[in-house]
């Protein structure tokens, strides 16, 4: 059994002043007529506890209703875990600032019409369900947390993709400049044979060309790496220079108790500084290296210009030639060392994309867990509430959010999007269309689709920023409860205000091991409901929970065996308890017999019947 519960309610100032109520561990009863204050007193215990409502319409409601209700007063809740009070006081101003014990569950309210009310949203009855799971938060915290990884590659992989991009469109030309050279090296060497001398020139200029390219490669080379080394140290500067602020040490009695950390850590900065020095000097011998390469490049070329101009004077025309072929060797050279930027890109792609890939899979994982203790609580609910209830789960059935986040990212591309989110929301899973984008499978998405390939290519063009949010979008599962009317079973839209109170009640009441706070549960359910499934679900759970409940109906307090009923009256400014105490106390009695419908014959009618 949980050990916690609410032991006590004081209220001062508003309606309900003066207000104090004990409580016990099994059923608490609260009757009075209307207007006396019982939903009030629910709300009050909600908000001193800030116990969050079950929708947001539904929470906004209830707050407006506790500071109308409490106006400039206060509530007061004690809980208990039978050992030790926890006092929990807030007034109509004050935010929350006490953490309910950790080794609690929050209890569980409901207001009347969050219980007629709370079947009809997918996120209510999820929430119903996840309600039985223990540490049920910390899924939701794995998940942030793999999301938040998985975003920071995302983001990365997008800016590498397109730095890939701009590198294949910059060395597209490669292939019809490496044929152009062999057509120019056609000529090149006709004109060669004309002459010997030519020939020998021609061969040396050759020659240093080639020597031109590799040694121009060499540098290109150095300064992309100094430049890097560059970033690299001006980072590792900032930083060693952010020394934190060292806290003002009040105790002047005693010593600092962090100064030999302080100590170590100037040592330390200095250490590092020396070895940053060290390595700028290193860093200088790099750029002196450059600086030499450079002279030689510059010798190069002139003794090629020399050369050229010789070779000229051999064979008129033969110099253009040359030149067209040296200038296109470079073009070719530079084009060449931006393939090895892109492979190196690509490879770097393929490492972030198996690092996100393993994030994706821990994410499928904490879901899917998930899912699977909620079918588990499906199972048990629907074993324990046959025949005439059935709980089941569609697992990732739900594409709202999944829409949601596309019709985000198309939103400002200038694309008809309502029709093309719920065929890509229905046909592709998010990692399958995150596939396609990374991957530009035009074809596929056509395949999924139907869609044009012009089309095709925009859509994948509007996505591609938007790959990290697609990839983690979380397809929610699907809870279905159903109710029986002996022919067939009904959904829960199906059913009348009712039947849904009759259907929602019974799963509620199965929360072993919490504090269940429900106003006013009998209304719109008919006698025979109460006395057959709600009494008997109040008595299953006696010494597995708290209960409190607001109620017209003489049966919940009599029948469910309420070890406190407190009566609640009003003379029309302020409501206060008239009648307290157990069901054997006459003023008890009386209070229900002449309140609650039925009167003191029908009290003695059920309590002879039920041997009460």
């Amino acid at each position: 059994m949980n050990n916690f519960i609410i032991k006590r309610v004081q209220i001062e100032g508003g309606f309900l002043d003066g207000l104090e109520l004990t409580l016990s561990e099994g059923l608490n009863a609260i009757i009075g007529a209307r207007g006396t204050g019982k939903s009030s007193f629910i709300e009050l215990i909600r908000y001193c506890l800030n116990v969050q409502g079950h929708t947001s319409e539904s929470n906004t409601k209830a707050l407006s209703h506790a500071k109308a209700v409490l106006k400039d007063g206060q509530v007061t809740v004690t809980l208990s875990d039978g050992k030790e009070d926890y006092f929990f006081t807030r007034n109509s101003e004050s935010d929350f600032q006490m953490n309910l014990p950790k080794n609690m569950k929050a209890p569980m309210i409901f207001s009347q019409t969050e219980v007629e009310t709370i079947g009809l949203l997918s996120s209510g009855r999820l929430k119903l369900i996840d309600n039985f799971i223990e540490n049920i938060d910390e899924y939701s915290k794995k998940e942030l947390t793999l999301i938040a990884k998985i975003n920071t590659i995302s983001e990365q992989l997008s800016l590498l993709t397109d730095k890939a991009n701009d590198f294949e469109t910059k060395i597209h030309p490669l292939k019809d400049l490496t044929k152009k050279l062999s057509q120019l090296e056609i000529e090149e060497k006709k004109i060669s044979e004309i002459s010997e001398i030519s020939s020998n020139k021609s061969n040396e200029l050759k020659e240093l060309g080639e020597k031109y390219s590799k040694q121009n490669l060499k540098i290109k080379y150095l300064e992309n790496f100094i430049n890097n080394e560059n970033i690299w140290l001006n980072d590792l500067k900032t930083n060693i220079q952010r020394i934190p602020t060292v806290p003002t040490w009040s105790n002047e009695k005693d010593e600092n108790p962090v100064n030999d950390l302080i100590v170590k850590r100037n040592e330390f900065s200095k250490d590092i500084t020396s070895l940053l020095n060290k390595y700028e000097m290193q860093y200088s011998d790099t750029l002196k290296i450059i600086n030499e390469y450079k002279q030689e490049l510059e010798i190069i070329s002139k003794k090629g210009q020399e050369l050229r101009s010789e070779v000229d004077k051999l064979q008129e025309g033969a110099g253009e030639i040359t030149r067209n072929c040296q200038n296109v060797r470079n073009e070719i050279t530079n084009l060449e060392y931006i393939g090895v930027l892109l492979n190196e890109t690509n490879l770097n792609i393929l490492e972030l994309q198996k690092e996100r890939n393993s994030l994706i899979n821990n994410l499928e994982d904490v879901r899917s867990e998930r899912s699977n203790l909620r079918l588990k609580i499906c199972d048990y609910l629907s074993n324990e509430l046959a025949p005439k209830i059935k709980v089941s789960i569609k697992i990732s059935h739900q594409l709202d959010e999944y829409k949601q986040v596309l019709t985000n990212s198309f939103k400002g591309s200038g694309i008809q999007y309502n029709d093309i989110v719920n065929i890509i929301a229905e046909e592709i899973l998010p990692r399958e269309l995150v596939n396609i984008i990374e991957g530009n499978n035009i074809n596929e998405l056509v395949e999924y689709t139907g869609i044009s390939k012009d089309r095709a290519i925009r859509i994948i063009s509007a996505l591609k920023t938007h790959t990290g949010d697609i990839i983690t979008v979380l397809l929610e599962d699907e809870i279905l409860f159903k109710l029986s009317d002996g022919q067939k079973w009904k959904n829960l839209k199906e059913l009348s205000t009712g039947q849904r109170c009759t259907l929602i009640l019974p799963i509620i009441l199965e929360h072993k091991d919490t504090i269940l706070v429900i106003d006013q549960p009998e209304d719109h359910i008919d006698n025979a409901f109460i006395v057959d499934t709600l009494i008997s679900s109040i008595l299953k759970r006696k010494n597995e929970g708290q209960v409190i409940v607001t109620t017209h109906n003489a049966n919940i307090p009599v029948l469910g065996k309420a070890e406190i009923v407190a009566q609640l009256a009003s003379n029309g400014n302020r409501g206060f308890i008239n009648v307290e105490g157990r069901l054997n106390k006459h003023n008890v009695v009386n209070a229900i017999s002449n309140i609650m419908e039925g009167g003191e014959e029908a009290f003695k009618n059920r309590a002879d019947f039920y041997g009460i």
